[in-house]
C-alpha cells in the first residue's frame, strides 16, 4: 500500500480542525438573534454594558432555575448585542467606556471572585 493509496476523509479532518458545523450554528444562532430582536433595539436599549448585566443575571438565577438551561440563549444573544454595538458605535459598551487595562483587571477579578464563591459554596 502506498501513499496514493491512502483515502482521507477532508471533511472530517475540516471538522476536527476548525469546526466548522459547530461554527455554523453558532453564527446562525446569533444571526437569528440579531435579526428577531437586537438590530430592532433602540440606542437606549442597547447601549449599555452587556457583560455587566449578564454577571449580574446569571449570579440572579438562585431560584432553583437551572442557569445551563439559559446559558447559551443568553450568550447568544450577549454576541449579537455587542456586534450592534460595534456596528453602530464602533466599540462595545462598557460602564466607563471602552475597555481600559483598568477596566480589564477589575473584570478578572471579579472573575476570580466569582469562582471564589462557586468553589466556596460547594458547586
Amino acid at each position: 500500500m502506498g501513499i496514493s493509496d491512502i483515502v482521507i476523509d477532508t471533511n472530517k479532518v475540516i471538522q476536527k480542525v476548525y469546526h466548522t458545523d459547530e461554527m455554523h450554528k453558532i453564527i446562525e444562532d446569533v444571526i437569528v438573534s440579531y435579526i428577531n430582536d437586537t438590530v430592532l433595539m433602540d440606542d437606549e436599549h442597547l447601549k449599555y454594558d452587556r457583560a455587566d448585566w449578564i454577571k449580574t443575571f446569571t449570579t440572579k438565577m438562585k431560584d432553583g432555575s437551572r442557569i445551563e438551561d439559559h446559558i447559551y440563549a443568553a450568550d447568544v444573544h450577549t454576541i449579537a448585542i455587542e456586534i450592534e454595538q460595534l456596528r453602530r458605535w464602533g466599540a462595545i459598551q462598557y460602564k466607563k467606556g471602552l475597555m481600559t487595562e483598568d477596566l480589564l483587571q477589575n473584570i478578572l477579578k471579579d472573575i476570580e471572585l466569582m469562582a471564589k464563591e462557586k468553589t466556596e459554596d460547594g458547586e
